[in-house]
């Protein structure tokens, strides 16, 4: 089973089987955890098309997925650009 982040301000819960096992500091774990530090739109009209914008640290490794809630349902984005990609 996959192991969950979710990241809320300066701190991510690592989760498992719908359970928290543990709370890490994303500034005490700086370069080594993934962290979100912007999503842009931060809103979009219901049913519009649109291209969301993640940037941060660590988000892009080939194992991970970055999920978002749309219209109450949560997503998986369906590719993931390293830096490199988007320069």
């Amino acid at each position: 089973m996959r192991m969950l982040q979710v990241q809320v301000g300066g701190e991510a819960a690592l989760v498992r089987a719908g359970k928290v096992r543990q709370v890490i500091s994303l500034t005490a774990s700086q370069g080594v955890a993934p962290r979100v530090v912007s999503v842009l739109p931060i809103a979009v009209e219901a049913g519009a098309a649109f291209e969301l914008t993640v940037t941060g640290s660590n988000i892009a490794d080939e194992d991970a997925q970055l999920l978002c809630r749309q219209a109450g349902a949560c997503r998986a984005l369906l590719r993931l650009l390293t830096a490199a990609e988007v320069l």
